[in-house]
């Protein structure tokens, strides 16, 4: 016996958002990390010490490697938070639909299709 048509008046469900980060999402990704390194790259050694005069002229291996510790201490909260703030958002699964329904538009404007939107007038 085959199965019943559907005939929901509602449109068939959306096919599910790939967690895979696409182009958007990858470039996002690509953002944040270049963002942070060259924010990090900014308190370079002689700026650090400048702020400590004393261990920079007593203790200068010392000092760089406290530099160092603080660097990558911040740039590993920095970037947990980051992730963090990604998944609890669904950072990837919105970029990724954005890339869907742009890639959608695209070929509806091709087709010549009006779309309905706020920009048809």
């Amino acid at each position: 016996m085959p199965a019943p048509a559907h005939d929901s008046p509602s449109p068939p469900p959306l096919p599910p958002v790939a967690l895979t980060p696409g182009p958007r999402a990858s470039k996002f990704f690509t953002l944040f990390s270049s963002a942070l390194t060259k924010t990090l790259s900014t308190v370079s050694l002689s700026k650090f010490g400048a702020c400590f005069p004393t261990a920079a002229a007593q203790a200068p291996r010392i000092l760089a490697s406290v530099h160092a510790q603080i660097v990558q201490g911040v740039e590993a909260r920095a970037t947990a938070e980051f992730e963090d703030i990604c998944r609890e958002r669904e950072v990837v699964a919105g970029l990724n639909e954005l890339e869907r329904l742009v890639a959608e538009a695209k070929g509806r404007r091709e087709r010549g299709e009006g779309g309905g939107g706020m920009g048809d007038a």
